[in-house]
């Protein structure tokens, strides 16, 4: 929760998380796809360990993809700005699932904040905030 934060215009609601991550867009806020988020969270200097967070649908990922991904990866690398970034690879209707029927996906893993866990057990607020980022993908 962000405590003493009011809410701002573009719908969020007071107290409610800013973003996930010290340099991850806030949720939603992230709609021009991966390289646009790279390249503004690129602009920020480099000050301290940071988070940024970001998640593929898996299908995303698969065939010709894979080489937009691998230039992706070799974007931030050279940018030498962003001292990494937290991948989730899984779409939204895994893990609303897994948020009905734990019992069916107790081996899935997410990238919570610098480490991963099992999603069925984390608190319904951290499963909500993982669902919340964009599912990128390469257009």
């Amino acid at each position: 929760m962000a405590l003493g934060i009011g809410a701002t215009p573009d719908g969020r609601f007071a107290r409610n998380v800013l973003a996930d991550g010290t340099r991850s867009p806030s949720a939603g806020a992230d709609t021009e796809g991966p390289t646009a988020v790279l390249n503004s969270v690129g602009k920020m200097p480099f000050m301290f360990t940071e988070l940024f967070n970001q998640r593929f649908m898996p299908q995303f990922l698969e065939g010709e993809n894979k080489l937009l991904f691998n230039e992706y990866l070799r974007e931030w690398y050279e940018k030498m700005t962003i001292p990494h970034i937290q991948f989730n690879v899984v779409d939204s209707g895994v893990l609303r699932e897994a948020q009905k029927t734990p019992d069916q996906y107790p081996d899935l893993q997410v990238r919570v904040a610098g480490y991963s866990a099992y999603f069925v057990d984390l608190a319904p607020e951290t499963q909500e905030s993982i669902i919340m980022r964009i599912e990128q993908g390469f257009a």
